[in-house]
């Protein structure tokens, strides 16, 4: 057969034997035969087997596959969050500080006027304002 020539007939194109092929359909059918009758013998186990190597190749696919736009979206405000989260502590606690000072301070402004009977001032002060008022 030429290649180079179109006339040429195409029958015997692909029937050259390489030796080998014909062994390996050969073991390939020795094979399927062993793995025939092992399942014939343990059918559960076969079952076992296939749905094992199943999820070992789904896991392997699902891990492979790149991750959505909304996971990659929420890996990355979670990943801000906790960074926001871990700048904010020493704030946090100085505000918090603050705070606790702040109520003290304001108890002890509390204390400091009930010392000073503004009630008693008030009250004059109150008696002239409605005087003034119709």
């Amino acid at each position: 057969m030429n290649v180079n020539d179109p006339m040429s007939s195409t029958e015997d194109y692909g029937s050259t034997d390489y030796g080998m092929s014909s062994s390996y359909t050969g073991d390939a059918g020795h094979y399927m035969e062993e793995i025939d009758d092992c399942v014939r013998r343990n059918p559960a186990g076969a079952i076992l087997i296939a749905v094992g190597v199943g999820l070992v190749i789904g896991a392997a696919v699902r891990a492979l596959q790149p991750q959505r736009p909304e996971n990659r979206v929420a890996a990355m405000l979670s990943d801000i969050q906790h960074r926001l989260h871990q700048l904010s502590k020493p704030v946090y606690r100085n505000a918090a500080r603050a705070a606790d000072s702040g109520g003290d301070l304001v108890r002890e402004g509390v204390d400091r006027l009930s010392d000073m009977h503004l009630d008693r001032r008030l009250k004059g002060w109150s008696r002239r304002l409605r005087s003034y008022l119709p």
